[in-house]
Formats: structure tokens, C-alpha cells, sequence
């Protein structure tokens, strides 16, 4: 792949942020490449068309912002970690220069990540990356969900709410939740309810050419979040369809990243000593 253009989309909200993206800058410039510096945020629509690679300077979040038009432009993404975790964008910040330099010479990979689609009953479509939560607006009550698939009922919760999530997404909320962490390499998805009514309850891993249904029997209207954003205030888009999408995103890693290595340095794993 040969980069002739970049976009820095930077989260001005974190100080760490600018310095580091005024040094990239300046490094592709001497490589003479072409650069777009983007602070809004989200960034606004049609922003990475005629990009060749979308460098994120923040966290998680950030680079979870630029999905949407990422899959649009078909842009690869970069992400540089100036936040706690960073589990996708994955470099850290002292590591920024000279992983950038190694990405310029070629020395990278390109992972295609699964995205989970999201259709409402008023038939909008959105992507997520992470995870789909649908929760009780309300926090003062349970939410009551109905889960089906295409030919029969799943299950019935009364929860805080329920998280569907992606390999990718699985060491986000739904970790949090106590859900299994998948490889991203994994075909599937994982629905895990949040503090169910019950004591038997436990996370369900689907197959990624299974579709889902969830209805919301309580009365009052659902708050519904892709990759931490609203799916649309003000409506109810239940029932949701839920499935596997074809589409995904692809993201740029280092040539050495190691997944394995990942979870055990932000995860603070131990390994046995040789």
C-alpha cells in the first residue's frame, strides 16, 4: 500500500494529543506526504474521502468515532493510545514516532475486524465495532428484553440491560460485565446481560450467521448505544435485528503486534517464569 495521504484525527480534549500529532506532522511532511488534521469531533461526514490511511490520536473512543466514515471511504485506521486502556489503538504514545516511521517504510499489517450490524424497526442501519448495549433509560428500573432468533425464542431477561458485542468489543463493556473475551479472529458474537434479576443467567456466544431479534416489553422508551454513541434520541428503534454484517473495517497494527501480548500488559495477566 503506498500512502500518499494522511488524516490525523486528533482529540484535542487530551493534552498529550497535540504534541505528539505536530511531530507526525511534521515527520510525514518531510516525507512528502499529504496531510488532513481533523479535531471535531466526530468527524464531520465525507472527512477521509481520498485518504489513503486515517491515524487517530486519542483512545478507544476516538478511534471508535471514526468507524462510520472510515467504512464509507474504505479507510485502514491507525490509532495512537493517549488514553487509559487502549485496547484498538493499541500503540502507545511513547512508542507514537517510531512505530509511525515503521508504518511510512511499509512495516505494518492490515487485520479486517467484524462489525456487527444493527437494523431498527424504522429500517436504519448502523455499525458497530465494539458492542450494541439497549438499557432502560431510566436507571431507576429493570428493563424487560425479549431475545429470539429467526425461528424460535431465546430468552427473556429483566436486567440493567444488555450488551451485544463483537470479538473486537469483547474486552470492552462487556469484559466489564463479567462476558468471555474473544479472539478477533473469532466468527461470532456474545450477548451478555448486565446485573440480571437471576442467578443462572450467563453470557451466550452466537455464531456469526445467527440473526437476533430483541424486543423491549417495558413500557417505557429503551436507551440503545452503538460503540458508545446514541443510536437515535428521541425514538424507539426496537425491535432490533442483530447479525454478523459482511462489511468490516480494517485496521493497521505494527508487523510484531502481538493480541496475547496485549491482554497480558493491559489486563495485567502474570506468566509462569521458564
Amino acid at each position: 500500500m503506498t500512502i500518499k495521504t494522511i488524516a490525523f484525527v486528533v482529540n484535542i480534549r487530551k493534552p498529550e494529543s497535540e504534541p505528539i500529532a505536530l511531530k507526525l506532522l511534521e515527520i510525514a511532511a518531510e516525507k512528502k506526504i499529504n496531510c488532513k488534521l481533523l479535531t471535531q469531533y466526530p468527524i464531520l461526514k465525507d472527512s477521509l474521502k481520498g485518504v489513503d490511511v486515517c491515524c487517530t490520536i486519542g483512545g478507544d473512543g476516538t478511534l471508535l468515532s471514526c468507524i462510520e466514515e472510515a467504512i464509507l471511504a474504505n479507510v485502514p485506521i491507525f490509532g495512537i493510545n493517549v488514553g487509559k486502556l487502549g485496547f484498538l489503538a493499541s500503540v502507545a504514545i511513547e512508542d507514537a514516532k517510531h512505530v509511525f516511521c515503521r508504518l511510512l517504510e511499509g512495516q505494518f499489517k492490515k487485520v479486517k475486524r467484524q462489525l456487527l450490524r444493527c437494523t431498527s424497526q424504522q429500517g436504519k442501519v448502523v455499525y458497530a465495532l465494539n458492542d450494541v448495549v439497549i438499557k432502560q433509560e431510566s436507571y431507576s428500573h429493570l428493563i424487560h428484553l425479549r431475545v429470539s432468533t429467526q425461528k424460535e425464542s431465546v430468552i427473556e431477561y429483566h436486567a440493567d440491560g444488555l450488551i451485544f458485542s463483537t470479538p473486537t468489543g469483547s474486552t470492552a463493556y462487556n469484559l466489564s460485565a463479567n462476558g468471555p473475551i474473544l479472539h478477533p479472529n473469532l466468527k461470532g458474537y456474545v450477548m451478555t446481560p448486565i446485573c440480571p434479576h437471576s442467578l443462572i443467567n450467563r453470557p451466550l456466544v452466537f455464531d456469526s450467521h445467527m440473526h437476533l431479534t430483541v424486543e423491549v416489553c417495558s413500557p417505557s422508551l429503551p436507551e440503545v448505544m452503538v460503540d458508545g454513541r446514541p443510536f437515535e434520541k428521541g425514538i424507539n428503534p426496537t425491535p432490533l435485528t442483530l447479525e454478523m454484517s459482511d462489511e468490516s473495517i480494517t485496521l493497521i497494527e505494527p508487523d510484531d503486534y502481538s493480541y496475547f501480548k496485549v491482554l497480558r500488559e493491559k489486563l495485567h495477566w502474570t506468566t509462569a517464569s521458564p
